[in-house]
């Protein structure tokens, strides 16, 4: 027979997941942070780039071609930060008009997300993309977005397992797509209390931390593929720096009076910032990568 120290025992493992859970979540919380301020540094250097081919003269249609795709890839990574700004902006001022003085706050879903600063919804948008319905949050406006950006905050799928849900559908629901939480698991096993018999109290106890590890795998996921991105982003970033560096120092303002050294070397930055003005654009694909 199980007892109560077995119980007690179970309660203790489950509890240390919990630990290991939110330690997890504040890892990837920073990590998105990370990703975030390498795609401003990568974009203000690609500003740079684009700024200084535009005064060349005399430039090879080819190469005209490659640059207006770089221009479009970095216009489009500016609309979408001064959309998610605007957007942020609403949910900020719905938050101080309903009495709310945190910042970027608000009720999505019946559910009240307090505690998110813009930049971290920023982040979390420049780093995934879309909304727990799969919709670009950049795309939505009004309500529609202000309530998609909020339930973002929360890891996507906000209450999808609704309040009064058993606890290890509750773990699930608010885990959502992104595999993150509201502050980690405290609002999860906040009005968690598993009784019964010892017997049933373990094996619940037990299936929670199945649970709990599963999600804890999927952060791991996470953020190793944000740490592949953000030091692509640095490596393509140096590359960038050190090319432009050269071609304003050394080389000539008009392509006609270029030797063809510096001609296959302008055409090699060229190309390099058509390639890094698409990753500043790239969204991490949740679902690619947590497969169950």
């Amino acid at each position: 027979m199980l007892g109560f120290g077995d119980k007690k025992k179970a309660k203790i493992k489950f509890e240390k997941e919990v630990r290991s859970y939110d330690e997890n979540v504040i890892n990837l919380n920073k990590k998105i942070d990370w990703l975030h301020y390498e795609k401003e540094r990568t974009y203000y250097v690609l500003k740079n780039v684009e700024t200084c081919l535009n005064m060349l003269k005399n430039t090879p249609e080819k190469m005209i071609i490659e640059l207006n795709s770089a221009k479009l890839e970095i216009s489009t990574f500016e609309k979408e930060i001064d959309i998610i700004k605007k957007e942020l902006e609403k949910i900020e001022f719905s938050a101080v008009t309903s009495g709310v003085k945190t910042a970027a706050a608000g009720v999505a879903a019946g559910t009240t997300v307090v505690g998110f600063a813009p930049s971290a919804a920023m982040a979390v948008a420049t780093t995934f993309g879309t909304a727990s319905t799969g919709v670009a949050i950049s795309s939505l406006s009004g309500a529609a977005a202000t309530n998609a950006a909020l339930a973002w905050l929360g890891g996507g799928a906000l209450v999808a397992g609704g309040g009064g849900t058993a606890a290890g559908t509750a773990l699930l629901a608010l885990a959502g797509p992104i595999g993150w939480a509201i502050g980690g698991t405290g609002l999860i096993f906040s009005g968690l209390s598993i009784n019964g018999k010892n017997k049933q109290a373990v094996e619940k106890y037990n299936e929670e931390v199945t649970n709990i590890r599963k999600e804890i795998v999927k952060l791991k996921l996470i953020s190793a593929e944000i740490d592949r991105v953000g030091s692509g982003l640095q490596k393509d970033r140096d590359i960038l720096k050190s090319k432009l560096s050269l071609a304003q120092d050394t080389y000539p303002k008009n392509y006609d009076e270029m030797n063809n050294d510096q001609r296959l070397y302008l055409g090699a930055l060229v190309n390099q910032l058509r390639v890094t003005s698409k990753k500043i654009n790239e969204k991490i694909e949740v679902e690619n990568i947590v497969k169950d």
